[in-house]
C-alpha cells in the first residue's frame, strides 16, 4: 500500500503549481498557425487555436485545482496529527 506523509503532499503540490504556471505561460505563447497546405486555414484555423489555448489554460487550472487540495490535505493531515499529540499527551500524564 503506497503511504504518503504532509511534507511529500506539500512538495507534490509545489511540483503541480510549477506545472500549472508552465501550461498557463505556453498558453500565452500560442500565436497565428502559419497555413499548411492540407490543413485548415482561415477561420477553422483560428477557431482550433482557440479550443487548444482554452484547452491548455483549463488542464492549468485543473492542475492548480489539484495542488490546491493536495496542500489542503496536507494541513488538515498536520492538524489531525497535532489533535492526536495533544489527547495522547492528556492521557499520559
Amino acid at each position: 500500500m503506497a503511504r504518503s506523509d504532509p511534507d511529500g503532499l506539500d512538495a507534490a503540490a509545489a511540483a503541480l503549481d510549477r506545472v500549472a504556471e508552465d501550461l498557463t505561460g505556453d498558453a500565452a505563447l500560442v500565436g497565428p498557425a502559419v497555413p499548411v497546405p492540407g490543413f485548415a486555414a482561415g477561420t477553422a484555423a483560428a477557431a482550433w487555436e482557440d479550443a487548444m489555448v482554452r484547452a491548455v489554460r483549463e488542464h492549468a487550472g485543473h492542475t492548480a485545482s489539484t495542488a490546491s487540495a493536495l496542500r489542503a490535505a496536507a494541513t488538515s493531515w498536520r492538524a489531525a496529527d497535532d489533535d492526536a499529540a495533544v489527547a495522547f499527551a492528556g492521557r499520559a500524564s
